[in-house]
């Protein structure tokens, strides 16, 4: 079966990371949560600079997982076609939209690579790391893998530093390129809409947009370089950080297993078991062949760039409590809904972006309904006839399973 794989047993951890963390609890407790506090504060500062480093090359800003998708692109092309079946000036209106698409790609990379060397930038993060607080699972959180840290920096503090970057952001935009170049999008949507009965104007808040996809991007970044420490400590690193990571702190197995997007034909690709999507009318849990199930890897949605959001994985559901709980979902249209935390969510995927590993979520806008249930967005789903689920506005990813990096593609479809 397509990447059904079986949920392993965590690992256990390794004899010198059970010492450390056992030292971290043996200390007073105030002690322990200042040591654990120092080391979190040292690890986001030194993944704040690097992160800010790398954001501040063009390249970083043209991969996959830290572009910053076209506002709207889906509805932009949807329009393009449907407009360029107008005789004779919708050819000329159709250019013109799928003309302005590609300069908004080449403008926005250049406008995130200003903010990203904008000093500014950098004193923005600063100024938050330097107000956080401890928190009481201060131990938890350096027990844990990954960018624990950074996870919880979005936590606490996503509104916080959105409300300080977003000056820095309006002063870049003002002057620059893609502001001018977004009008002109706006003007050629707007005119060509005006052709097609029932099509509503485009209204849209551009600045914000990009200052929430920058803060994404810089965000991906500082959790890929808390987890590179946390894997191996570097020489010139705290005594903070030496003495909570020691040798390093590697990721154990996980026992709900991330769900991301993968590439199409993908042996790690999720193989739905029903041959139809659940409907409104009997909502049910999303199964693999093998019997795993969609579960909630979140008990609660955390809110940032403007959305709700809770991490998905593929695991045994439990009713234990909300971790592990499978969402009874439902298709509407070309979206797969789930009540779950208390909210009516969509499956969706991190930022828009379609790259190979992006997590899947489930999510909705902090605007309600109309903005979450927008069409030609990347929240819309189709079930092929080799049972996986696709998205719609880009065939070559599906739903698929973060395995073990260590553990050979091959090996998923035969589990």
């Amino acid at each position: 079966m397509g990447a059904g794989a079986s949920a392993s047993a965590a690992k256990a951890l390794t004899p010198e990371e059970q010492e450390r963390i056992a030292a971290l609890h043996a200390m007073d407790p105030e002690l322990q949560k200042q040591l654990a506090f120092k080391a979190m504060t040292d690890v986001l500062a030194t993944s704040v600079a690097s992160a800010l480093a790398a954001a501040a090359v063009l390249d970083t800003w043209t991969q996959p997982a830290y572009a910053i998708p076209v506002p709207n692109a889906g509805t932009f092309y949807w329009l393009a076609e449907t407009v360029g079946k107008v005789p004779l000036v919708g050819s000329k209106l159709a250019g013109e939209i799928t003309n302005v698409v590609d300069a908004l790609a080449v403008s926005m990379k250049d406008a995130a690579l200003t903010v990203a060397r904008d000093a500014r930038t950098k004193a923005c993060y600063d100024a938050i790391i330097a107000d956080l607080q401890p928190a009481e699972n201060m131990v938890e959180l350096c027990a844990k893998p990954g960018g624990a840290f950074a996870d919880a920096l979005v936590k606490t503090a996503d509104a916080a530093l959105a409300k300080s970057m977003e000056p820095v952001v309006k002063a870049v935009m003002e002057k620059h390129t893609l502001t001018a170049t977004w009008q002109t999008g706006i003007a050629a949507y707007n005119g060509a809409a005006s052709k097609i009965p029932g099509c509503e104007p485009m209204d849209f808040d551009l600045d914000k947009y990009v200052l929430d996809q920058i803060l994404a991007t810089i965000g991906l970044l500082v959790r890929s370089n808390e987890a590179a420490t946390r894997a191996c400590v570097p020489a010139d690193a705290s005594d903070a950080v030496k003495q909570v990571f020691g040798g390093g702190m590697r990721d154990p197995d996980e026992l709900i297993m991330a769900l991301v997007l993968v590439p199409k034909g993908d042996p790690r690709q999720f193989v739905v078991e029903a041959p139809k999507l659940p409907t409104k009318d009997a909502r049910g849990p999303i199964k693999t062949t093998g019997g795993l199930a969609i579960v909630l890897k979140d008990g609660e949605t955390t809110c940032a760039g403007g959305m709700n959001y809770a991490f998905l994985g593929v695991g045994q559901p439990t009713d234990d409590d909300a971790v592990g709980v499978a969402p009874q979902f439902y298709l509407d249209g070309k979206f797969l809904v789930a009540e779950a935390c208390g909210k009516t969510l969509l499956l969706d995927f991190c930022y828009g972006r379609y790259h190979e590993g992006n997590r899947v979520v489930l999510a909705n806008s902090t605007k309600g309904d109309k903005e979450t249930f927008a069409k030609h967005r990347s929240t819309e789903w189709v079930l092929t006839k080799e049972q996986t689920l696709q998205t719609c506005r880009n065939s070559s990813y599906v739903l698929g399973i973060r395995l073990d990096e260590n553990k050979p593609k091959e090996t998923a479809a035969a589990e």
